[in-house]
């Protein structure tokens, strides 16, 4: 009898998950929080209520990003977005690209922020800083792998993090 009210209940547990998954996510859509890719015709479209777009560029290729926490003013209106962990929204990028080991990227902003800072995400729970020159170039690693990188930009208005991925073989 113990036996199959364990099983019940861990059968309970398994549909409270799932039900708390799909009405978390239905309060982030309803609030306006999306971790849908960030393009230029979406935030051309969108209203300004979020930091400009982060653009990465490698190997001639244009990287997919996608909006994490921010906080923004405009017009006398402020908006605070919460997101999910960056591994998490990264698992959420389809089709990552790859390049080759210690290849030369760049992240910009479709309006320069004042400042913007780059992280990985290793196998640790805190990200790793990444160098940046000037114009926002860096290297990617030597070791192949899956790399998941936020860039935080800076604005007057407020600032924001977005996430990509971007795979070295």
């Amino acid at each position: 009898m113990k036996g199959k009210a364990y099983g019940v209940g861990i059968v309970c547990a398994f549909l409270l998950a799932i039900a708390s998954a799909f009405y978390l996510d239905e309060q982030d859509k309803a609030a306006g929080h999306t971790t849908e890719p960030t393009t230029t015709e979406n935030v051309q479209k969108g209203s300004p209520d979020k930091p400009p777009l982060a653009v990465v560029a490698v190997s001639g290729q244009k990287v997919t990003t996608r909006y994490g926490s921010y906080c923004w003013r405009h017009k006398g209106k402020g908006v605070c977005a919460d997101s999910i962990h960056p591994r998490e929204i990264a698992e959420r990028i389809d089709n990552p690209v790859t390049v080759s080991p210690g290849t030369e990227a760049a992240v910009s902003f479709l309006r320069e922020p004042s400042s913007l800072r780059l992280q990985v995400w290793g196998s640790g729970d805190t990200p790793t800083t990444v160098s940046t020159d000037a114009k926002g170039g860096f290297r990617l690693p030597d070791k192949p792998g899956r790399y998941v990188y936020d860039v935080v930009g800076y604005w007057p208005e407020g600032s924001g993090y977005q996430v990509f991925v971007i795979n070295v073989q």
